[in-house]
């Protein structure tokens, strides 16, 4: 399950704060296990940016696996399965600026997970917000 949660807006209103148009910074945490892929509820939005993935993994998986983070057009778009180790319980994190689609963010596993789970950090922000 995923929710999204405004952590800081530069907004303006009230006493003229920031720029009208700045962005809200976002973050969609949700869990994952050894199923193909797991999407997130919430669906990015054009303009949305992500700057920020961050995979823990609690249970290690099986050897052979990957995992990758991105979007259903794009799996590997914000974390390739390069910058990540699931045999090995970790926290990888990688700061990246990259322009998003309207769709949601997905983690695709591959290989024959059989066992693990983690939690992923998907932060981004978005100027509707």
């Amino acid at each position: 399950m995923a929710w999204i949660r405004p952590l800081q807006s530069d907004s303006g209103g009230g006493g003229g704060g920031g720029p009208a148009n700045a962005a809200a910074t976002i973050r969609i945490p949700f869990t994952f296990a050894n199923a193909p892929f797991i999407d997130s509820v919430l669906l990015l939005a054009p303009g949305d940016r992500v700057i920020q993935v961050r995979v823990e993994i609690d249970t290690a998986f099986a050897p052979g696996t990957t995992i990758d983070v991105g979007q259903p057009a794009s799996p590997a778009a914000f974390m390739p399965a390069a910058d990540n180790v699931p045999t090995v319980l970790a926290t990888y994190e990688i700061d990246i600026d990259i322009p998003a689609v309207a769709d949601v963010v997905r983690i695709s596993i591959g290989g024959a997970p059989g066992v693990g789970s983690g939690v992923a950090l998907i932060t981004y922000t978005s100027p509707g917000a």
